[in-house]
């Protein structure tokens, strides 16, 4: 017990020695003035950051006076730890050799931009001129950003219906370590309602590049959901619906939204000549919207630990939203249409929408694995 006592206080002596410059003093002296050893004392850091962008670094203070010369030879150090892990994920013990992600400036460390690679990890700066020590440390969190994952999958050429689900939950899964569930689903929801459904004079110059190469992407007839651009609108319009009214709710707004379309059409009709895509009740628009609804449903009611192993697996690639969603109305006249009887619901004959109920069972039972 003594040894460890002395240890204690022989290793607080020595963190005192290197903060307060007095490594070679005598016993009683202050400082050693005749050579000072200048050291950093203070850094600070914002406690978040976010990934895509950029964060400063700064210090406030060093042991003694020092010259702009002196302060040019600070060296500093990152380390990158994740959530798991007691030892760092990256490590970089000079800055000045990696200009391609830090910029120096005389008491000034730039992390040019948090790669996707440290989300939902702890950054540890550590500026030095002697040796880096914990003391003289800052910490910042690296949080998630769904919205920057969206525009990096872009960026990457990565713009297919299921590429861009994918890059959602990849980033739901980082960021459900640093917030609540049900808060990352409605980010989600919101920011692809926002970025493909709301008009696009709502984004800023580079986001609407972003989403017409999306909607270019869309036009390949070789891909999964080929020229369903319109259809990918409704589907997140409807999950966005979906998450805040229940499933039932969606299915009412995807049905309401429908109908005023037919009043527009009839409208049309009877003051004018109808735009070739007013085409009335459209039970296809119908399908993807109450799809999305019923989907953002069921991923929201689950409990926590079941939504992110199901997040996971859209994640990795297990699941996919072109292989537990095959839309039933696709083959233009097979199902009934605008000016021809088909209810909501019927207890007489099996309706379109009890079509879409039927399909959309399957899809939950791929989405469990049941």
């Amino acid at each position: 017990m003594r040894s460890e006592i002395l240890i204690g206080v022989y290793l607080q002596g020595r963190i005192a020695e290197i903060i307060n410059g007095t490594k070679n003093s005598k016993p009683g002296d202050v400082a050693n003035k005749s050579c000072p050893i200048f050291l950093v004392t203070h850094v600070s850091g914002p406690k978040k950051v976010i990934s895509g962008e950029s964060s400063e670094y700064k210090i406030i203070s060093y042991n003694n006076s020092i010259t702009n010369t002196d302060k040019k030879k600070v060296k500093w150090k990152v380390e990158i730890f994740d959530s798991y892990s007691t030892k760092p994920i990256f490590s970089y013990k000079d800055c000045s050799k990696r200009t391609d992600l830090f910029k120096i400036d005389i008491d000034k460390l730039t992390i040019l931009k948090i790669l996707k690679e440290w989300c939902s990890s702890e950054i540890r700066v550590f500026p030095y001129l002697q040796n880096p020590i914990y003391q003289v440390m800052v910490r910042s969190f690296i949080s998630s950003n769904l919205l920057t994952a969206l525009r990096i999958s872009i960026d990457e050429n990565k713009v297919s219906f299921d590429d861009l689900f994918q890059a959602m939950a990849e980033q739901h899964i980082r960021c459900c370590n640093d917030c609540d569930t049900e808060d990352s689903f409605e980010e989600m929801f919101n920011i692809m309602r926002g970025f493909f459904v709301k008009e696009a004079k709502t984004l800023n110059s580079e986001d609407l590049d972003r989403r017409q190469k999306v909607y270019d992407n869309f036009k390949k007839q070789t891909l999964e959901f080929a020229g369903q651009w319109d259809k990918m609108k409704h589907f997140w319009a409807g999950a966005y619906a979906g998450h805040i009214t229940g499933e039932t709710g969606g299915e009412l707004v995807a049905w309401g939204t429908e109908k005023v379309d037919s009043i527009k059409r009839v409208s049309k009709d009877v003051f004018g000549t109808p735009a070739p895509h007013q085409i009335g009740f459209d039970f296809e628009d119908f399908e993807w919207t109450y799809a999305g609804a019923f989907i953002a449903n069921l991923l929201t009611s689950l409990e926590d630990d079941k939504s992110k192993e199901i997040m996971k697996k859209f994640a990795n690639g297990q699941l996919k939203i072109s292989t537990i969603f095959k839309p039933v109305i696709h083959i233009k006249g097979k199902f009934k249409g605008f000016g021809t009887y088909d209810p909501l619901f019927s207890p007489f004959s099996e309706t379109t929408i009890d079509k879409i109920d039927d399909n959309l069972k399957i899809t939950k039972k791929k989405i469990l694995g049941k």
